[in-house]
C-alpha cells in the first residue's frame, strides 16, 4: 500500500494535503497534489497495441520468450488494476505452443503456472500449436496448461505440423485440442496431419489449408469436410496438389452459397473451366476472389460474380464480367491484355473502384489518352493506382494531378513510350498523395513538372533515380514518399516510456 503522508485538520478533522504517492511517480513534499483521473481503459489499449512487439512470421516463437519480452507490461500492470486489466489479456491473447522435447517450452510454461498460480492461458483467445518431428510430449505439462485453457472462449486455433512425417503422440495432442475447441470459428492447418482423423467443429466459419501432402490419405476427406461445415464463409487453399477437381466442384454446390471469401493459391490443375462454371453457378455471394497460379492459365468461360468486391487474378485468365460492387481489381499475367477495351469497361462497370493493380509482366501495353482521361473521371474513388508497363500519355498524368483527390497512392512505369510531364499545370489534387512512384524508360521529365513536384512534397522527400528497377533499361525516375501523421505525438511517447521504464 501506498504511504499516505496527509495530515488531520485542527478545525475540521478531515485530512488535508497531497493524495497518497502511487506508481513511482514522488512529488516534492511541499508540493500541493491535484487529483487527476486515471487514463480510460481505452487508452490504456492503444499504448499497449502501439509500443507492442511484432511476432516473428509463423507464430511458433518460445511462449516463455514471449511472456518475458513483455514482463515490463506485467510489472507496470501491477500499480493499478486498471492497467492490469488491460495488460494482462494483451499478453495472453495468442497462446504458443511449441512441442520441443520433454523439457521444452511447453514443460516450462507448466512448471511457471503451477509455481505462481496467477492468470494466464485462462485468457487465450487463441492457439497455436506446433507438433515437430519425432519429438517426445510432456503429457503432465500438456494436460496442466489444457486444464487452465478456457475451451468456451477461444475462437482461433492454429496446427502445424513440421517435418516429413509428424509421430502419432503430437498429433495426438492436435487431434484432442481440436475436439476441445467447440466453439472455434477460425481453424489453420499447416503441413501434413498424417494418419491421425481430425474432426472439424460445426461453428467453424473460416479454414485456411495449407502445404498438405498428397500422400496423406485423410486429406481428401478433409477438404470435402470443410466444404460440408454449416457456416463456413472463408476458405483458404494454399500449396495443394491433390484436390480433384470434380469432386471439389460438385461440394461447392453445397457450401458455394454460403462463401463470402475463397483464396487458392498455387493449388495444381484446379483453375479452369470447371472451376469457372462452378463458381458462377453456386458462388454468387462471393465478396472476394483471389487465385494464384505458378503458370499462366487461361479459361473461356465468363466469371460472373454480382456481389463481387475485391478480384485478385495471379498468372489466371477468365473472362471478366465486372460489376459496380466491385472496389479493388489486382491483375498479374504476362501479356494483359491490359489495352483500351479493358480499361473502357472498367471505366463504364466500376465507378466505386478504389484499388487497381496491373502487371503484365515486362509485356508493354499501350492505351489512348482520351480512354485512360475517361476511366479517371468515371472512378473518382480512387485510392491505389498501380500501371506497370502500362503506357500512359502527358495528358493522362495532367488529369490524375488535377481531378484525382482521393488518390493516396500512384505508381507508373512507361516502358518505350515518352512521358515528361510537360502538360502538368495543377497539381492540387495530389496534396493527400502519400506515395508517388514514377518511372521511364527513356528520356527525362521536364523542369517544370519537377518545380510542381518540389513544391507539392519538398526536397528531402523526392528520390531521383537514374536507374530505375520497374524499368529494364536505363532511364528517369523520381520516388516520393510523404509519411502519414504518426497517431501519438512525441510527448505522448515521453509519457510511454516513462510508464514503461
Amino acid at each position: 500500500m501506498p504511504r499516505d503522508i496527509r495530515q488531520p485538520s485542527r478545525r475540521s478533522g478531515r485530512l488535508t494535503g497531497r493524495e497518497p504517492e502511487f506508481g513511482g511517480l514522488a512529488h516534492h513534499k511541499r508540493a500541493r497534489h491535484t487529483i487527476t483521473k486515471p487514463l480510460p481503459f481505452e487508452i490504456w489499449t492503444q499504448i499497449l497495441q502501439y509500443i507492442k512487439i511484432p511476432h516473428h512470421p509463423g507464430d511458433t516463437d518460445d511462449v516463455i520468450g514471449q511472456y518475458r519480452s513483455r514482463s515490463p507490461f506485467v510489472a507496470v500492470s501491477q500499480s493499478s488494476q486498471l492497467l492490469r486489466a488491460c495488460a494482462l489479456p494483451f499478453i495472453w491473447k495468442t497462446l504458443h505452443l511449441n512441442l520441443r522435447g520433454i523439457d521444452g517450452p511447453v514443460t516450462r510454461l507448466a512448471n511457471r503456472l503451477n509455481k505462481h498460480c496467477s492468470l494466464g492461458p485462462e485468457l487465450a483467445t487463441r492457439v497455436c500449436l506446433v507438433m515437430r518431428y519425432d519429438e517426445t510430449v510432456d503429457p503432465d505439462a500438456i494436460a496442466t496448461i489444457s486444464d487452465r485453457i478456457a475451451w468456451d472462449r477461444l475462437r482461433k486455433l492454429t496446427l502445424v505440423y513440421r517435418g516429413r512425417k509428424v509421430v502419432s503422440a503430437p498429433c495426438a495432442v492436435g487431434r484432442q485440442m481440436l475436439e476441445n475447441s467447440c466453439n472455434i470459428t477460425e481453424l489453420h492447418i499447416d503441413g501434413t496431419p498424417d494418419a491421425v482423423d481430425l474432426t472439424l467443429p460445426l461453428s467453424l466459419e473460416t479454414v485456411r489449408l495449407s502445404l498438405i501432402s498428397p500422400t496423406c490419405p485423410q486429406v481428401p476427406r478433409l477438404v470435402l469436410a470443410t466444404l460440408g461445415l454449416p457456416r463456413l464463409q472463408h476458405l483458404v487453399l494454399c500449396l495443394l496438389r491433390f484436390i480433384e477437381i470434380d469432386a471439389f466442384t460438385n461440394a461447392l454446390q453445397t457450401a458455394g452459397p454460403q462463401l463470402r471469401t475463397l483464396y487458392i493459391d498455387r493449388c495444381q490443375n484446379l483453375f479452369g473451366d470447371h472451376l469457372v462454371s462452378a463458381l458462377s453457378m453456386f458462388c454468387v455471394n462471393l465478396t472476394r476472389l483471389e487465385i494464384r497460379q505458378d503458370e499462366t492459365s487461361r479459361s473461356s468461360q465468363d466469371l460472373v460474380l454480382p456481389h463481387l468486391e475485391y478480384l485478385r487474378l495471379q498468372h489466371t485468365v477468365p473472362r471478366l464480367v465486372l460489376y459496380q460492387s466491385l472496389c479493388s481489381i489486382q491483375m498479374e499475367h504476362e501479356g494483359g491484355p491490359f489495352d483500351d477495351r479493358f480499361f473502357k469497361t472498367v471505366s463504364d462497370c466500376c465507378p466505386n473502384l478504389q484499388t487497381l493493380i496491373l502487371d503484365p509482366l515486362k509485356k508493354p501495353q499501350n492505351v489512348t489518352s482520351e480512354i485512360m482521361c475517361t476511366f479517371l473521371k468515371n472512378c473518382p474513388m480512387l485510392r491505389i493506382l498501380t500501371l506497370l508497363y502500362i503506357n500512359v500519355c502527358d495528358q493522362f498524368l495532367a488529369t490524375c494531378a488535377e481531378i484525382s483527390t482521393h488518390l493516396r497512392l500512384l505508381h507508373l512505369c512507361n516502358f518505350g513510350f515518352p512521358l515528361t510531364g510537360k502538360d502538368v499545370k495543377n497539381v492540387s489534387a495530389w496534396k493527400h498523395l502519400a506515395k508517388l512512384i514514377v518511372s521511364v524508360s527513356s528520356g527525362s521529365f521536364c523542369p517544370e513538372f519537377n518545380s510542381l513536384i518540389m513544391a507539392l512534397f519538398g526536397d528531402k522527400k523526392v528520390r531521383f533515380t537514374d536507374y530505375p528497377d520497374t524499368c529494364i533499361n536505363a532511364g528517369s525516375s523520381y520516388e516520393v514518399y510523404k509519411l502519414e501523421p504518426t497517431y501519438f505525438h512525441s510527448t505522448h511517447w515521453d509519457f510511454v516510456k516513462l510508464i514503461f521504464r
